[in-house]
């Protein structure tokens, strides 16, 4: 069964760390001296610390995931709940709104026909 794009895409970072874990760990096991594989400044292991760290960090504030299973990221919980109440605002607006042109139409239709009533019994007084 094929996941989701965003389970493909948390497996894909998973798959990241680990493989960036291992190499910054390769490194850091790195001696310096004669034997040394590469060698690299002291100052570079130090970045290679911190950018661990905070690939690691990355990782714990996007694998975080509500109710849905959707990570929180990706949508705030409170703005999909404005949107569906607005949305239901607005489908009872629409609806009230119709039925005010719908009343609208006839209390126009009503008039017109009293006024062509009321125009018939002048004519007919007139003409008597």
């Amino acid at each position: 069964m094929q996941g989701t794009d965003m389970t493909q895409l948390g497996i894909a970072a998973v798959v990241v760390i680990l493989v960036l874990r291992e190499v910054f760990s390769f490194i850091k096991t790195l001696k310096f001296g004669t034997t040394n594989v590469v060698a690299l400044p002291r100052e570079y292991l130090v970045k290679f610390d911190r950018l661990v760290d905070e690939t690691a960090d990355l990782h714990r504030m996007h694998n975080v995931f509500d109710k849905d299973n959707r990570p929180v990221w990706y949508v705030k919980a409170s703005l999909e709940t404005a949107i569906t109440e607005l949305s239901k605002n607005i489908t009872t607006q629409s609806i009230i709104l119709q039925k005010m042109v719908d009343y609208l139409v006839r209390a126009e239709e009503n008039a017109k026909n009293h006024d062509e009533k009321l125009d018939r019994m002048i004519y007919k007084n007139k003409a008597s």
